[in-house]
């Protein structure tokens, strides 16, 4: 039980860090800041044994191939990628086919708007929206400091209560 002290210590650490319930509302607006303009936009490769390679602009995607094998070329460095399996590349790549040709579902990152690849067969384009990657960790590092600093003042709110 906390006597005068400890009560007032407690006081104390409600008016210096807020209501715990208010910080939490809080740190859910913040995180909810999105960016807009993005869409998520599924192609379908099928492409033959011994076709030439092109270099696929610097984008955010996915490769998965459902049929064959492919070798990717992205700075400087190679995989391959057998049947059922996938390689995530952030920058320009180079896909070559394999000798059996190869079906590859490209998973991609896109402008809004931005004209689909003519050589594929576009399959789904949905617009999302992205998290402001600032504003959560801001929150996150907003939220870590009240905790710490919580921590502090409740570890002196029960030490000043043991001391009585």
């Amino acid at each position: 039980m906390q006597d005068g002290r400890g009560r007032e210590a407690d006081r104390h650490c409600r008016r210096t860090f807020g209501d715990p319930i208010a910080h939490a509302a809080n740190r859910e607006i913040r995180i909810r800041t999105t960016l807009g303009g993005y869409a998520l936009r599924l192609t379908r490769d099928d492409l033959p044994a011994g076709a030439t390679p092109r270099t696929l602009p610097a984008l955010n995607r996915v490769l998965y191939v459902l049929a064959g094998d492919l070798t990717v070329a992205t700075g400087g460095k190679e995989a391959r990628l057998a049947e059922h399996s996938a390689s995530f590349a952030g920058g320009a790549i180079t896909p070559a086919v394999g000798p059996r040709g190869a079906t590859v579902l490209r998973y991609e990152l896109v402008r809004e708007g931005a004209a689909p690849d003519a050589a594929g067969t576009l399959l789904l384009e949905h617009p999302i929206e992205l998290a402001a990657e600032s504003a959560v960790s801001d929150a996150l590092r907003s939220r870590r400091l009240r905790l710490r600093a919580a921590w502090r003042c409740r570890t002196a709110t029960r030490a000043a209560a043991f001391a009585a």
